[in-house]
């Protein structure tokens, strides 16, 4: 699977579907990407704004500019961590793995699994069944056209029977404000999960005056204590502020989690050139180059059988 193939036709997916909706011309439809792609950078490096995802025009920039890193970033840590892969794969390489994204986004670590799995190269198919929960519900609308173009692509590659595919994925995308603890007593089925990924969310809480993150850690723990045991949490974030990995870690004893592993600074970059040059030089020539280089935190936490 060529990832910047599914990335460049969910993007193209993506802004036909705002066209209509908007009734816009490709040029209009251009110009609001690029000012919503300013203004998210722009969040990104002051800590004292917080990213807009709202429109319509900043989550499909954001598709276009910087999923491809983020499941990067995600295949790169599930084949550091071994006990992940193992997850993932199940018994004798097949079986049903569960994953939970908080603040799951479009979807960007389905992606890097999906790609993971397949380089493996296994004899039977992996079933993923995903939840994401994210405040934005309009994710949902990305989250679910990076799932149907992987579908798609495999279908053209591997044939109309889900036997013969890699992965098969079924999903359910709701609107969780994990800043809420009362949203968090609506929860179902969170218990049955195998892995919860929580990718640069903790850096999203870091504007303001601590208040939001307090929020949080109080939703957080609330989730862990209905965990039954067995469930591993991967964190990955930015590695700026020191004082941001050391709140994670903190997280996850006030949680009654065993840290397993850690890296504190990894960087890493993607580059494809063949691939990127003929699936995105259209919307490369509309936006600019997606992101393409990163440098990242990632612990990997697991609720234990208590003593």
């Amino acid at each position: 699977m060529e990832m910047c193939k599914i990335i460049g036709c969910a993007t193209r997916r993506a802004m036909q579907m705002i066209r209509s909706r908007h009734g816009l011309t490709q040029e209009s439809l251009e110009k609001k990407v690029c000012d919503q792609l300013l203004c998210l950078k722009t969040a990104y490096f002051d800590d004292s704004i917080d990213p807009d995802y709202t429109s319509d025009f900043a989550r499909v920039g954001y598709l276009f500019r910087y999923v491809l890193t983020r499941a990067h970033i995600m295949k790169y840590a599930l084949k550091e961590m071994e006990e992940l892969s193992r997850v993932i794969q199940g018994d004798g390489g097949s079986g049903t793995c569960k994953i939970c994204c908080l603040g799951g986004g479009p979807g960007s670590e389905i992606l890097g699994i999906a790609k993971f799995i397949e380089d493996l190269s296994l004899p039977n198919t992996i079933h993923l069944e995903i939840v994401s929960l994210d405040k934005i519900e309009a994710w949902k609308n990305e989250f679910k056209i990076i799932c149907a173009e992987i579908e798609s692509d495999y279908r053209e590659r591997y044939g109309s029977s889900q036997t013969k595919w890699p992965v098969t994925l079924r999903f359910a995308c709701h609107s969780i404000d994990l800043l809420n603890v009362t949203d968090c007593d609506d929860l179902q089925g969170i218990p049955q999960q195998d892995i919860f990924i929580i990718s640069y969310l903790i850096s999203e809480l870091w504007c303001g005056n601590g208040s939001r993150r307090d929020c949080f850690h109080r939703s957080f723990k609330k989730i862990v204590d209905c965990l039954s045991c067995g469930s591993y949490f991967l964190f990955i974030d930015r590695t700026e502020p020191k004082e941001l990995q050391e709140y994670i870690k903190q997280l996850i004893r006030d949680s009654g989690l065993k840290q397993v592993t850690h890296k504190s600074k990894v960087d890493g970059r993607w580059d494809s050139n063949e691939s990127k040059d003929l699936h995105l030089s259209d919307l490369v020539k509309a936006f600019g180059k997606p992101h393409m280089k990163w440098s990242a935190f990632f612990v990997l936490a697991k609720k234990l059988i208590p003593f």
